[in-house]
């Protein structure tokens, strides 16, 4: 059996273009190596979105780790994270609520000065878990 340790550390804004999805890059170290998900979303179900997430990484990590081999115990992989999963949970739900929020912050007709200026900086920025 194989026991792997996931920490997620930050999610990256890819892309974000008014009026559509944006595109996360979700980065977690697996003990081995820094791996990230790109997903594309609009943030509408947080919750949803989050298990997503971690779903997708759990996956992930199963097929990377897998042997393949023929003993009873050799293919089975554990996935289990740094903290507890609630609190995983929590972390990833914040994070994004705050790209959320930022996003509306965006989205809000104030000046049109440096709006251009603001979303180039909003587009590769990183928020740490």
């Amino acid at each position: 059996m194989i026991v792997i340790t996931v920490n997620f550390t930050s999610v990256e804004v890819s892309r974000y273009v008014r009026d559509e999805p944006i595109t996360l890059k979700i980065f977690f170290n697996d003990g081995s190596q820094e791996r990230f998900i790109e997903k594309r979303t609009n943030l509408e179900n947080i919750e949803e979105f989050t298990q997503q997430v971690i779903t997708e990484a759990r996956k992930m990590e199963k097929d990377i780790n897998a042997k393949h081999s023929s003993g009873f115990l050799d293919d089975v992989v554990m996935v289990r994270f740094g903290d507890d999963e609630e609190k995983v949970e929590e972390k990833l739900h914040n994070v994004f609520r705050k790209i959320k929020d930022e996003i509306k912050k965006l989205k809000t007709p104030t000046a049109a000065q440096n709006y251009l200026q603001r979303i180039a900086m909003f587009q590769k920025s990183k928020f740490n878990i």
